[in-house]
């Protein structure tokens, strides 16, 4: 008899449980976790388009998840789409994703498109990273100002990034590239050799050697 009762009882709820299941499953509670997780897999493994994908289908349920913005600007910026970028990241920005999340691949589609002055207003000095996050903007704000052809603030924007990393091979090639518009090609080489050195598959440093 209790066996039977038992028997009832999971029956009965085990129903109830699956009804749950898939309710939340059709108002995306629990698909959308798995498909941003999947992209963020993907993204992790080179496999941009399949991220893309799944980012959208996030947004399809979500349009405010900020994570699935962040998600699919990322992607469309290894896809060389930069504008689509920018108002993705923007959103993810918008949808209170945390700036040490977003800081990176924003300036670097900003770069992309040129809008340097855009890229040090976003990325200024007052803003507060942590130390690997603060060695890309410093890097990025380099190359912003080397666009601008501001030099002297470029040199500066490199220095500070090697102060917190002194091996990193970006910083190192930005001043590479500044000497080479210096036309000092013995300091342009040995800063490519340094960071050849630091990052010996780096392509960066293969292209400006």
């Amino acid at each position: 008899m209790r066996l039977i009762k038992l028997n009832t009882w999971i029956v009965r709820h085990g129903s109830v449980l699956l009804c749950v299941n898939l309710l939340l499953s059709g108002c995306g509670l629990t698909s959308g976790h798995a498909s941003l997780d999947a992209g963020t897999k993907y993204q992790a493994r080179g496999e941009y388009r399949a991220a893309y994908i799944e980012a959208r289908k996030v947004l399809q349920r979500d349009s405010k998840n900020g994570n699935a913005w962040l998600l699919l600007g990322q992607a469309s910026l290894m896809l060389g789409d930069p504008k689509d970028a920018l108002s993705d990241l923007q959103n993810a920005r918008t949808h209170s994703v945390p700036a040490e999340r977003w800081a990176v691949p924003l300036g670097r589609a900003l770069l992309v498109t040129r809008q340097y002055g855009k890229l040090l207003e976003t990325l200024s000095p007052d803003k507060a990273f942590g130390p690997k996050v603060n060695v890309r903007v410093n890097v990025l704000r380099g190359d912003a100002y080397r666009g601008l052809k501001q030099f002297d603030q470029a040199r500066q924007s490199y220095k500070a990034a090697l102060t917190l990393d002194p091996k990193n091979p970006a910083a190192l090639v930005g001043l590479a590239k500044l000497a080479a518009i210096a036309n000092d090609p013995g300091s342009a080489g040995h800063y490519v050799q340094q960071a050849l050195t630091a990052a010996p598959d780096n392509p960066q440093a293969w292209v400006a050697k």
